[in-house]
Parts: C-alpha cells; sequence; structure tokens
C-alpha cells in the first residue's frame, strides 16, 4: 500500500508501525503528537492498516491540544498518585490553556502546587510509554 505525505510517498506493508512510515518519509518529527489519514487518528504507536495520504497533528491543530492535554492529565495524575497516595482527584473542566483540577478533602498549597509541577517534569523528563489498555467500565471503576 501506498501512504504519502506532501509530495512524498513510501510502499509500506499494512501493520507497519506510523512512527516507523514517518521515518521512511523523512518527517521532521518535532512538535508531531499524531497523524490523521482519512479522517481517523492514529497515535504514532498504531499501526497503518490502509493507504492513503496521512496529516500530521501538533498543537497548532484542536485535536493535536486535545491529545496534548489529554497526555498532561495523565502525567498530573501519576504525579499526584506518586505525591499524594489515595488522594481523589476530580479534573474538572478546561479554561484557556489550563485545566481546572480539584482534589476533594484538600486544600492545596503552593507547596503542594510546586511538588506536583516538578514531579510532572520529572515523569515526562523520564519519557514513559503511555501503556494504553481497554478496560470494562466496572474494572475502571474498580480501579
Amino acid at each position: 500500500m501506498i501512504i504519502s505525505y506532501e509530495n512524498r510517498s513510501m510502499q509500506a506493508e499494512p501493520g507497519m508501525g506510523v512512527m516507523q512510515c514517518l521515518r521512511e518519509l523523512q518527517v521532521d518529527m518535532r512538535g508531531v503528537l499524531a497523524v490523521q489519514q482519512q479522517g481517523r487518528v492514529l497515535e504514532l504507536t498504531d499501526a497503518v492498516m490502509q493507504a492513503g495520504e496521512i496529516r500530521l497533528l501538533t498543537l497548532a491543530d484542536e485535536e493535536g491540544r486535545r491529545i496534548y492535554e489529554r497526555g498532561l492529565r495523565f502525567v498530573a495524575l501519576l504525579a499526584i498518585r506518586r505525591l499524594m497516595p489515595g488522594q481523589r482527584v476530580r479534573i474538572e473542566y478546561s479554561v484557556g490553556g489550563g485545566v481546572c483540577i480539584s482534589l476533594p478533602g484538600r486544600d492545596l498549597t503552593e507547596a503542594d502546587c510546586e511538588a506536583i509541577r516538578a514531579e510532572m517534569s520529572g515523569l515526562i523528563a523520564a519519557d514513559l510509554p503511555f501503556d494504553k489498555r481497554e478496560w470494562s467500565l466496572d474494572d475502571a471503576i474498580a480501579y
């Protein structure tokens, strides 16, 4: 199958990874969060299963912004879980370029916020992979 980006194209086998395709197409990966192909968003770790043009998604795209924000939510949740085991977290809503998060039963101090920021920075620097799993609703609630 033929995968193309701008004026470049390549022959790919079904199931080839998005990252491998982008490397073979010699795409500058700075700022790339995902790709879109025929209206479908593919994560960088997904497999390409059909021929067609791909479009890079970055922070300049609404879908790219949502992917970035969702990733930061997971990083914030992990940071809070590490710093405050057992603390419940509510992600309330987006505000401008940020997200409102509350910790029921706890008033966050400036020191708490700085500790969360530092923990998030450390997690990001560690470049940990996102481990995507599908759970039933009951399993997710139990977790």
